[in-house]
């Protein structure tokens, strides 16, 4: 951890949350919806622009998830690789509008397709630097569809270093 007074850090970092709801069931127009966000944010002077839990996917209860105590076949082509087709395209608006973006998604596990984790990616303006998968799931919705993470990551970036965590 950089002592407060490193003069490499920025004084004031401007951070903006996002009120947001997914398009349902369209992660094509949701992920639309969140580069809209971020270019937003960026006019408005933000340094860092976060976005709720599972902002790219569509949240709520399923059926199969429950039935199966298992991500179901939708879910699991929902999650995405970090770093993957999404978060490529929310690195490219980064880098484009210089700004740093924490955006909620179904991640799939790359070494084991069928696991899924609530994740949350952080992107700076120069690329993807990780994600947080959530340690504690709580409710059936969350324990019938991921897996819990294992690490509390620290994101060095230039604002500083940046922990996240959810809900």
């Amino acid at each position: 951890m950089e002592p407060i007074d490193t003069p490499d850090l920025p004084t004031l970092v401007t951070v903006g949350a996002v009120n947001f709801d997914a398009v349902p069931r369209d992660k094509p127009a949701t992920l639309a919806k969140i580069l809209d966000r971020i270019r937003g944010a960026a006019r408005q002077g933000c340094d860092l622009v976060v976005f709720p839990e599972l902002a790219l996917n569509t949240w709520g209860s399923c059926d199969d998830c429950a039935a199966a105590h298992a991500p179901c076949a939708w879910h699991l082509a929902e999650a995405e690789l970090v770093p993957g087709r999404s978060t490529e395209a929310i690195a490219a608006v980064a880098a484009e509008v210089d700004i740093h973006v924490i955006v909620g998604m179904e991640e799939l596990d790359p070494d084991n397709p069928g696991v899924i984790y609530n994740s949350a990616a952080m992107i700076a303006p120069d690329g993807i630097l990780g994600t947080y998968r959530k340690l504690h799931l709580g409710i059936p919705l969350e324990t019938d569809r991921f897996t819990p993470g294992c690490e509390l990551p620290v994101f060095e970036t230039r604002l500083g270093g940046i922990g996240i965590q959810i809900c």
